[in-house]
């Protein structure tokens, strides 16, 4: 494969409140997302690598809103940007990521254009049988701590007492602001673009 950069056509002024937990919630919920198996680890405070057995295509990685997802999914990742978004509020962050799958490999940088620093993706010749995403991002290990139920136990998981956390479908969506002895794991309920908020009627 011969080395090419892709101009991604996002402004470094997207999405300007994301930080080190919405960069690492796009990619675990993207793995998470293909029904296929996958895992997460964060060996150090600032790493992440996620691994899973699905990777978006060239052409999804060049065009904002493609997905392989359905047009009516209510999945947390249904807007299919969100890999292209963590890379850009990550490396804007002073952080790195880089895909590593069968058919390529992506680094990500800014570069000026018209007066705007805008997203690109360096790819290259890809490795390995699976699709490894790493991350290194100041935090992200803290960041990511506590936001998964790996293995949600019905609609409710029983925590410490604490404040009560919402869940969508075992993923971390917003603090409820009540007390409880139990978490809220929902499966259906309305998110936002940024899935931070939700309609839990």
């Amino acid at each position: 494969m011969t080395k090419e950069t892709l101009d991604l056509n996002l402004s470094a002024n997207y999405v300007t409140k994301w930080e080190a937990w919405e960069v690492g919630r796009e990619v675990v919920c993207n793995a998470m997302d293909t029904g296929l198996p996958y895992s997460y680890e964060c060996p150090e405070e600032d790493i992440c690598i996620v691994t899973t057995e699905s990777w978006p295509s060239i052409g999804e990685m060049k065009v904002i809103g493609a997905s392989t997802k359905d047009a009516d999914s209510i999945h947390i990742g249904q807007f299919g940007e969100g890999l292209k978004l963590a890379a850009l509020a990550c490396t804007r962050a002073g952080g790195n990521m880089c895909i590593t799958c069968p058919e390529y490999t992506a680094r990500f940088k800014f570069e000026l254009k018209h007066g705007h620093k805008v997203l690109q993706a360096e790819v290259s010749e890809g490795a390995g049988e699976k699709c490894i995403v790493f991350i290194n991002l100041e935090g992200i290990k803290e960041a990511l701590e506590g936001k998964f139920i790996r293995e949600p136990i019905g609609r409710l998981e029983k925590i410490e007492p604490d404040t009560l956390k919402v869940f969508y479908k075992g993923v971390y969506v917003f603090d409820h602001g009540a007390n409880s002895i139990y978490d809220w794991n929902l499966e259906n309920i309305e998110i936002n673009r940024d899935r931070d908020l939700a309609d839990i009627g």
